[in-house]
């Protein structure tokens, strides 16, 4: 299983909020529905973790926690942009632009509307794991 490395974990416990999941089992069904695999980084990470915050120096998005909106980004992109199913959004897509999770791969993919159609010609990953992903959002910038 993976488990999320010291460095990324001590990025997360550096969060504002309440940062411990405690409704871990509808969360399960939450990933579920979404068809998450149990062993993905994303599962791993959602299953511990309540995104409240995450003020990122790197990115102007707003990350969605699991139980508030990625159910309902991930099904606008997919129904609206025709974004494939393999695909979860990881933010509110109201900029026309969001950051994409494959359930294949579990790369993550910094997408844009109007590079839609290369996206779904040959999508190329900016991260390629989810922990990898978080890292990079969570780092401050010097």
């Amino acid at each position: 299983m993976n488990q999320i490395p010291e460095q990324l974990r001590n990025l997360i416990l550096k969060q504002p909020g309440e940062i411990f999941r405690t409704d871990k089992e509808e969360v399960i069904l939450e990933l579920r529905k979404l068809g998450v695999n149990e062993e993905s980084q994303l599962y791993v990470f959602f299953k511990e973790f309540v995104i409240t915050f995450y003020p990122s120096t790197t990115s102007d998005e707003e990350l969605t926690d699991i139980m508030h909106g990625i159910f309902m980004s991930t099904e606008f992109v997919q129904e609206t942009w025709g974004i494939p199913d393999q695909y979860i959004c990881l933010t509110s897509a109201e900029g026309e632009g969001c950051y994409l999770y494959s359930k294949e791969t579990e790369s993550v993919y910094d997408f844009s509307l109007e590079d839609r159609e290369n996206f779904i010609l040959s999508p190329i990953p900016r991260w390629k794991t989810f922990f990898e992903f978080l890292e990079w959002f969570l780092t401050p910038v010097h």
